[in-house]
């Protein structure tokens, strides 16, 4: 049974990559796409050349040399920390069609190890079939393509998790903590991983990711600036700089993933999320975790979860920061695995809304479909044309009131083994202790 599970695993990772990988490459070479890797490879061109990324005049003229769409020219910026020049350095010197290709090929291939590794945060077994359907779900999933062919940065962020975690559950604490840093890149869809790194090792783990990230930032700024504090930088032009991009902003874009967007989508007030917003947001959403949670000890896998849909809800982000959601596959496969109804229930909901947040949008896409079916229906259409962000505050509310995984009891009171597969082939998770047994 587990060699036919492992025949399968890699037949749909292997399908998963030539079908990520044929799509992506074919706009690498024809195709006059991956807007957003010209802005970060520029960013990082200026920063080796001891220029600023975050001159916005200068960033617009960069992006003119490539592009002809006045609204890309107009709206776009190098919204990310000062570290991610480091992260993209070795792409800038590159020809431009090398460095998209090479992009492609390592985010294929990062993302085909995740599926892999998801059970990093699950001390039990999945279902035989799940690592098939995860290598297919997070690489031809429709946004997951769509970021290979815009060159964001999502799907590293997601493989930063995973194999940091994978790492860190072999030993490789250093490396484990270098990769969870490297997603700080963005910090406002990382915060969460410092509330989850304490959940998982106790305090010194998350201590030595913001030493990693305060490290990087630092190295940054003494190779553009000579200045340590070139991530003040950085701040000073997130607050002015990110709102000034048309598209970033809630009254305007229906695709916006945060809870806002339904209180406009419902007529209420247009508030727009800055830092202060998204951390006020992100202190909600986990004190509500804490609370469902009580004093209990929750599943590594549940925890996850929560961050995973935290930084959707909580950040205002457009949908190509979607494939967060695939943090929710190792929550769903424990739930797929447990023999207790209400967690196939929730299995099954968890499914559907995470689906639904993933469908294509915008102007003749299915959720305009969809909603017109029920445009009579007073003040609904206007909440399914922001389907992102009604789909991921539904999957939230689903992980935050079902919780963790709960054993299916039998008549005379054990718990009922979710798998046959060997507690020892898990990773044991050891909150206290800054560190794991080897997976």
């Amino acid at each position: 049974m587990r060699d036919q599970s492992t025949f399968l695993a890699i037949a749909a990772t292997v399908a998963g990559v030539l079908i990520a990988g044929w799509w992506s490459g074919r706009v690498a070479l024809k195709e006059n796409h991956h807007e957003d890797l010209w802005i970060y490879t520029s960013g990082a061109k200026f920063g080796l050349s001891g220029e600023s990324p975050y001159d916005t005049p200068k960033m617009h003229a960069r992006v003119a040399e490539q592009y002809q769409d006045p609204d890309l020219i107009a709206n776009n910026g190098f919204f990310l920390t000062p570290q991610a020049i480091l992260v993209f350095a070795p792409f800038a010197p590159l020809p431009w069609v090398a460095a998209k290709l090479l992009w492609c090929a390592l985010m294929v291939g990062l993302s085909a190890a995740v599926a892999w590794k998801l059970k990093a945060f699950v001390p039990g077994a999945f279902p035989p079939w799940f690592t098939a359907a995860a290598a297919v779900v997070i690489l031809c999933n429709p946004l997951s393509l769509f970021v290979l062919i815009v060159g964001q940065t999502t799907l590293l962020v997601v493989a930063c998790a995973v194999l940091g975690q994978a790492a860190h559950n072999a030993g490789r604490i250093r490396l484990g903590a270098l990769l969870w840093a490297i997603a700080f890149i963005k910090p406002h869809l990382a915060i969460p991983l410092l509330p989850l790194a304490w959940f998982l090792s106790g305090w010194r783990r998350p201590a030595e990711i913001i030493a990693w990230v305060a490290g990087l930032n630092f190295a940054a700024g003494m190779l553009v600036t000579g200045s340590p504090l070139f991530v003040l930088d950085y701040v000073a032009y997130l607050q002015q700089g990110h709102k000034s991009v048309e598209f970033n902003r809630v009254g305007a874009n229906m695709q916006i993933t945060s809870w806002n967007r339904l209180v406009v989508a419902n007529g209420g007030p247009v508030w727009e999320l800055g830092m202060l917003g998204t951390l006020l947001g992100y202190g909600v959403w986990f004190g509500l975790l804490a609370v469902r949670n009580g004093l209990k000890k929750p599943s590594p896998s549940w925890a996850l979860a929560g961050c995973a849909v935290g930084a959707p809800l909580c950040c205002q982000l457009l949908p190509y920061e979607l494939p967060l959601l695939v943090l929710v596959l190792p929550y769903l496969g424990e739930l797929l695995a447990s023999e207790n109804p209400r967690d196939r229930l929730a299995a099954v909901l968890v499914a559907a809304f995470g689906t639904f947040a993933l469908l294509p949008g915008g102007e003749g896409g299915m959720s305009e479909n969809f909603a017109d079916i029920f445009g009579s229906w007073p003040g609904i259409r206007d909440v399914l044309m922001s389907h992102r962000a009604l789909g991921v505050a539904c999957l939230a509310g689903t992980v935050l009131i079902h919780g963790s995984v709960r054993p299916c009891s039998s008549a005379a009171g054990h718990p009922t083994p979710r798998s046959a597969e060997p507690e020892s082939a898990a990773p044991r998770f050891e909150p206290a202790l800054g560190s794991h047994s080897p997976a």
